[in-house]
């Protein structure tokens, strides 16, 4: 027993050293979350028919994309403190389909139960008091994870509601789930070479390796991604927390495969839990200092959990302090 008990407590400080050393040179990855919400989250031409395309193509029905619109400026961030700093991409396209667009770096259990639960929350959000049932439209979730979906390897994953024979409910399904794992690609460029890879898949290449596919031409999507994101780096408030970002994520990953190698589901969450809840408040007051130059630490030791997981969206739409302050002070505390 004593011998077990050393056993752990040596991984855990092995691990502790070896998270010490990834958060002194911090890498912001094509696949952060404020970098990818610049990519596919904004209302410009280019963001658009990116976004319109990861759409169409994980989607793939076939159906073409006019047009979508962003409906979150606050960017649902339900769950800063609890997992990461959430920044979902809600749009929908002129037929009135909704799009929630997500990436995830470390899918957990939890993960799969909140992409459930806002599944549900968006579809219902959608009928308006005294709605008619039928005027419902689709709700696709497109959630792009490293790691693999349930079961199987592939590249995309779709989800709709399907009885023991594989039927689906009805003709028209409401409520779409869509996984795309990241690592699979390697499977892909080891069966048609990277020369042979589509736009989409040189995309998810950039965001599984951090690099562009080694081809003649990385694709127009690809060049837009890399562009978008050089113009991020040059902004230093923007980058500054961007890293600190990647630095939350970091800490959550270690404390994930920490947890994973003792075989604790229920640990591993508690963990995460612990390690998330102690640099909260410290991301916050960095991002806030970086933003608007103000020390907010007693202000933010006021806020309640709910007020707090609003923090994140709203650094990101307000220009002052004041009108940052405001908007808080008017959420349910």
């Amino acid at each position: 027993m004593k011998n077990l008990k050393k056993r752990k407590e040596e991984n855990l400080r092995r691990q502790q050293r070896k998270l010490v050393k990834r958060l002194e040179g911090i890498v912001v990855h094509y696949d952060n979350d404020y970098c990818f919400k610049d990519y596919f989250g904004m209302d410009d031409l280019d963001s658009m028919e990116m976004r319109n395309y990861i759409c169409e193509y994980s989607i793939g029905n076939g159906v073409k994309i006019v047009k979508s619109t962003i409906l979150n400026v606050e960017i649902l961030p339900d769950q800063f403190g609890n997992k990461k700093i959430i920044l979902d991409i809600l749009a929908e396209d002129s037929k009135g389909n909704l799009y929630n667009i997500e990436m995830q770096r470390a899918p957990t259990i939890a993960d799969y139960f909140r992409w459930e639960y806002y599944g549900a929350r968006n579809l219902s959000s959608r009928l308006k008091k005294g709605g008619k049932y039928i005027n419902l439209k689709p709700v696709y979730q497109i959630i792009f994870m490293r790691g693999y979906a349930y079961g199987n390897h592939n590249l995309i994953n779709r989800y709709i509601m399907r009885n023991d024979n594989g039927q689906q409910e009805h003709e028209n399904p409401l409520m779409h789930r869509i996984y795309v794992s990241l690592p699979a690609i390697d499977h892909i460029v080891a069966e048609k070479g990277k020369n042979n890879l589509n736009e989409f898949e040189k995309i998810i290449y950039l965001f599984e390796h951090n690099e562009p596919c080694d081809t003649i031409e990385p694709g127009k999507m690809v060049n837009v991604i890399m562009s978008r994101y050089k113009r991020m780096k040059q902004n230093k408030s923007i980058w500054t927390m961007a890293e600190k970002l990647e630095e939350a994520q970091m800490i959550e990953e270690s404390l994930i495969e920490i947890s994973r190698k003792e075989g604790l589901e229920e640990g591993m969450e508690k963990g995460i839990e612990q390690g998330k809840k102690e640099r909260t408040e410290e991301i916050i007051k960095q991002m806030l200092s970086l933003k608007y130059h103000t020390d907010a630490s007693a202000w933010l030791s006021s806020l309640s959990s709910d007020q707090l997981e609003q923090v994140p969206a709203l650094i990101l739409t307000c220009d002052t302090f004041d009108e940052f302050q405001n908007q808080i002070n008017h959420r349910q505390p």
